[in-house]
């Protein structure tokens, strides 16, 4: 499912009941690329991934772009959340400025047995 580029939040906000697997078209790709989401988004996003036992590919490419520290809690909760979800098979991170926060990641695929492809670039 592809959302239009919303800029802010709204894009998450469109998504909340589809990122937590309580909508039919869960099991679908969800396309969250190039919608501007800020930094503080990731982690719910993360969050509502955690409990999602349906959604296999998720692409979050181009977004989470401020430079700061911060970006480091993009993978942090990321990598929480590969730690807790056993059903999602390919993420998208490309061009998020992940920085640091790749180490978190890297831990949680020691654990993850599910996730295929991690696309940082």
């Amino acid at each position: 499912i592809r959302q239009p580029h919303g800029g802010d939040s709204r894009a998450v906000r469109l998504n909340a009941k589809q990122l937590s697997g309580r909508d039919p078209a869960s099991c679908q790709p969800i396309d969250l690329s190039k919608n501007f989401l800020a930094v503080f988004t990731a982690p719910l996003i993360a969050s509502l991934l955690s409990v999602n036992t349906a959604t296999r590919a998720i692409d979050l490419s181009h977004n989470f772009m401020e430079r700061s520290q911060t970006n480091n809690a993009v993978g942090l909760a990321f990598g929480d959340m590969l730690c807790i979800n056993n059903t999602l098979t390919y993420l998208n991170l490309r061009w998020c400025g992940i920085g640091a926060g790749v180490v978190g990641l890297a831990s949680a695929l020691k654990t993850n047995r599910t996730l295929l492809k991690l696309d940082l670039r």
